[in-house]
């Protein structure tokens, strides 16, 4: 996942960058805060969430199930189980929504 960091974060993320250093090219500590941000929120959209979803399932499927998929099956379960009531609103992580659609 390191390579969909942008180049210009990854030494302030590792610890390796000094934010007093401007001659390096380092981002100070606001233009990193603000860098991550819109990073995270790039990484939050559905098709992200499932490619990051998908390498976790192949690099560490142990991992995967014990996270996500037993988690979706309990809440699958837990919303199945509330059939008689007509109108249900659940709110999930985005990464848990496709598990329990299943």
């Amino acid at each position: 996942l390191q390579q969909l960091v942008p180049s210009n974060m990854q030494s302030k993320m590792t610890g390796s960058g000094d934010s007093k250093d401007s001659m390096s090219g380092d981002l100070s500590d606001e233009e990193f805060r603000k860098e991550f941000s819109s990073f995270v929120e790039t990484m939050k959209t559905k098709d992200n969430v499932r490619k990051i979803m998908g390498q976790l399932q192949r690099v560490a499927p142990f991992l995967y199930d014990a996270l996500v998929s037993e988690r979706d099956a309990y809440m699958a379960a837990g919303l199945n189980g509330l059939n008689e009531i007509e109108t249900i609103v659940a709110v999930v992580g985005i990464a848990h929504a496709d598990g329990i659609e299943r």
